[in-house]
């Protein structure tokens, strides 16, 4: 039998152990593996900025899980810790380039 260990990451970028503490952000599938796999939330195709106040008041359409790579998945995650836009930058460039593991 296969087991899958999975690390989720809340609005702050802390690890949560209960996926009904709120919305997840991101999530790491098998982290002490070498290949791990990556994933953020989306919305409408873009990394989800949850600073962005029009996006916040949509509805919960278009909210989707991706696979991402790495360095996305690490600026994605220190944007929701630090609030800095140039994380979230960098993240949206990784994002766009299209490479995942």
């Amino acid at each position: 039998m296969i087991t899958t260990n999975k690390v989720q990451f809340d609005r702050y970028g802390e690890e949560v152990s209960d996926s009904r503490m709120g919305m997840i952000f991101a999530y790491v599938l098998d982290p002490e593996k070498p290949k791990s796999s990556y994933y953020i939330v989306t919305h409408n195709g873009i990394p989800y900025d949850p600073l962005n106040s029009i996006v916040r008041r949509s509805t919960a359409d278009g909210y989707k899980m991706k696979k991402v790579n790495r360095d996305t998945f690490d600026f994605y995650i220190m944007y929701l810790k630090t609030n800095n836009k140039v994380y979230y930058t960098k993240a949206n460039r990784e994002y766009i380039n299209g490479k995942t593991n």
